[in-house]
């Protein structure tokens, strides 16, 4: 008696259910990757923001004018939410000693909705109009901004809180 040649209807079933599993085995590990990636890029991206404000910050303060009397500069308002830094445009350029005012805006949110950080300078006699810049919007959910070190020259602390929304 010949045997007939093929796979059975169990066989073909049996490969196709293992065949199945495989799959989404490798479905589950390759979404839970990507979702790690995206986490991992969304906390890189917050980290570059973050740079950002600190190196403009310290280019502010390093390049603020001597404080008045009557004000200090950097100035800290509004609880720690607004800082103002009267700065020169350009100490290396044709008018040194010219001057423009730095006003930074902190605005946090519960987990970080409707927040950002904007450095918007004001006009001043002689200088072009800069637009405001934003940075971390929609990730900042609190900020510490105070006065430190001693009073000549003035120090400052920063401290970002910055949250992504989960997938």
């Amino acid at each position: 008696m010949r045997r007939a040649r093929g796979f059975s209807l169990i066989e073909v079933l049996v490969a196709s259910a293992i065949g199945l599993v495989l799959v989404a085995l490798a479905y589950q590990w390759m979404t839970g990757s990507t979702r790690i990636l995206t986490r991992g890029q969304n906390k890189m991206g917050d980290t570059n923001q973050a740079e950002l404000v600190f190196r403009w910050i310290d280019q502010d303060v390093h390049t603020a004018a001597p404080p008045t009397p009557a004000i200090g500069n950097p100035l800290i308002e509004n609880g720690g939410r607004t800082l103002t830094i009267d700065r020169y445009v350009d100490p290396d350029g044709a008018n040194p000693v010219a001057r423009r005012k730095i006003v930074w805006t902190f605005v946090p949110g519960v987990d970080g909705a409707n927040s950002y950080i904007e450095r918007a300078p004001q006009p001043g006699p002689g200088a072009p109009a800069i637009p405001a810049t934003r940075f971390a919007v929609g990730t900042l959910t609190a900020c510490v901004v105070k006065a430190a070190g001693h009073a000549a020259p003035p120090g400052l602390s920063v401290k970002l809180t910055m949250k992504q929304p989960e997938d």
